[in-house]
């Protein structure tokens, strides 16, 4: 069997081992026949998540395949929506922070932003724990204490880090909100059936 590293070739060959056409899946998916060809063919640098779920569901494969494939041809994986477009927020008030999720609930993973008040600080304790947690800084700055190790983020910073550790996320701002790309695989959030 031939090792497969792209959503596409994944894609491609277990269309063809269902004995699907281009055109039933894409119908199945309720999607372009042509988008499916440019994603089998890796024309797309950028891959929706929207046609992926539904390519998914049409082949009846589980999504995090899909999700976990990677190649040469350094496709990545995209959620196209405005940028104000929330799928829904948890606020801690007390805490002085709020998570707002740009998709959907998934058990996969979590995409969405982390927005702290100035001076307040974010406790492991406070945030449920994933497996890994990704904070790419968008606005102000945040001091990361993980593992005993301090690092202060600055717009356009990334850290990943294992959430299950101790850590803290502190605002040292004075008069600003801090905010940053909050990822977590898998989600920390519950996904209702």
């Amino acid at each position: 069997m031939m090792k497969m590293n792209t959503a596409g070739q994944i894609i491609k060959e277990v269309r063809r081992k269902k004995g699907f056409s281009q055109e039933r899946l894409a119908k199945q998916a309720s999607i372009d026949r042509t988008t499916v060809a440019r994603i089998e063919s890796g024309q797309f640098k950028s891959l929706s998540f929207k046609n992926l779920e539904a390519i998914a569901a049409a082949l009846e494969i589980d999504f995090k395949t899909l999700l976990k494939s990677k190649g040469p041809s350094g496709e990545t994986l995209q959620q196209r929506s405005p940028v104000n477009h929330i799928e829904f927020a948890i606020e801690y008030p007390h805490e002085g922070f709020r998570i707002v999720s740009f998709l959907p609930k998934r058990q996969v993973f979590f995409l969405g932003k982390m927005e702290i008040k100035p001076q307040k600080t974010i406790l492991s304790s406070v945030l449920p724990h994933a497996l890994q947690i990704c904070l790419h800084m968008l606005e102000g700055k945040l001091l990361l204490t993980c593992e005993d190790s301090k690092y202060l983020l600055r717009v356009g910073d990334c850290y990943a880090f294992y959430g299950a550790s101790d850590y803290e996320c502190y605002n040292p701002e004075i008069l600003k909100t801090s905010a940053c790309l909050l990822i977590t695989c898998p989600a920390f959030l519950p996904v209702e059936a």
